[in-house]
C-alpha cells in the first residue's frame, strides 16, 4: 500500500496492523509520472493500492497499471457530497 498521499496516521495503522499490507512511501506527482523520473510513463509497479486524501486526476488514473487500485476516482465529489449530488439530480430531472 502506498501511503505517500495521506497525512492521517490511522490509514497507516489500519493498513499495516489490520489489513496486513506492506506499507511503502512512494511519492508520485499529480500527473502520474514518477517524481525525478521520465514523464509520460506508467506509475511505479511497487504498490498495489494507494490511499489519497484528495481526489486524483484523470491522467493519474489512466497511467495506473491494471492491478493497481485507489480509494478515489476523478469527480467523486459530484456524487459523494450532498449538495453536489442534489444539484446534479435536479439538473437531470
Amino acid at each position: 500500500m502506498n501511503y505517500a498521499q495521506t497525512e492521517y496516521e490511522v490509514i497507516k495503522k489500519v493498513g499495516s496492523k489490520i489489513c496486513n499490507f506492506r506499507m511503502k512511501y512512494f511519492e508520485e506527482d499529480d500527473s502520474g509520472a514518477v517524481i525525478n523520473g521520465v514523464g509520460g510513463q506508467k506509475l511505479s509497479p511497487v504498490w498495489d493500492f494507494s490511499w489519497h486524501d484528495l481526489s486524483i486526476t484523470p491522467d493519474f488514473l489512466a497511467k495506473m497499471l491494471p492491478y493497481q487500485k485507489v480509494n478515489m476516482y476523478p469527480g467523486i465529489y459530484c456524487i459523494s457530497r450532498k449538495n453536489h449530488l442534489a444539484r446534479n439530480l435536479m439538473r437531470m430531472s
